[in-house]
């Protein structure tokens, strides 16, 4: 998070330091955030930066339907985190077009070598999951939902 009234003051830039130290920082410092701000780290640095007007945060990539980081892209005006309540007075920024997974046809290339006999897709909105679960062949495809218990 970078202090909107100076976005280019990369010299007050903190590298990452241990979690101890790093729960606690509220000021002028960038973060990536993890998928979704699900990470307990970057949720330290959310609990601790978004009632600040003064902070920027910016969400790299995509984030899904009921995570924290849609809620707060969405404009929620407050968020649970850690079981308080935070205001969201932050300016909030996106950059769409990043991803650190691969992408379908990478994905569907590196199933096809596993063999596998059975797929189980956890990870993604369901429409997305239903479209890539079509898509594998010679497999049994099982997509999971919220607390889905699967017997192997």
């Amino acid at each position: 998070m970078i202090p909107s009234t100076c976005p280019r003051c990369i010299s007050r830039v903190r590298r990452r330091s241990p979690l101890p130290e790093t729960q606690s920082i509220a000021g002028p410092s960038a973060w990536p955030a993890p998928a979704c701000a699900r990470g307990g780290r970057i949720r330290h640095h959310l609990r601790n930066n978004l009632g600040r007007d003064a902070s920027s945060v910016v969400f790299v990539g995509f984030a899904a339907n009921g995570t924290l980081a849609r809620s707060i892209i969405d404009g929620a005006k407050e968020v649970n985190i850690f079981g308080e309540t935070i205001p969201v007075r932050a300016r909030i920024h996106t950059i769409n077009g990043f991803s650190a997974h691969a992408d379908q046809a990478e994905l569907l290339a590196w199933h096809k070598q596993t063999g596998a006999k059975r797929s189980f897709l956890v990870h993604g909105e369901e429409e997305t999951m239903g479209q890539i679960g079509a898509k594998l062949a010679g497999t049994s495809v099982e997509m999971s939902s919220p607390h889905h218990v699967f017997a192997l």
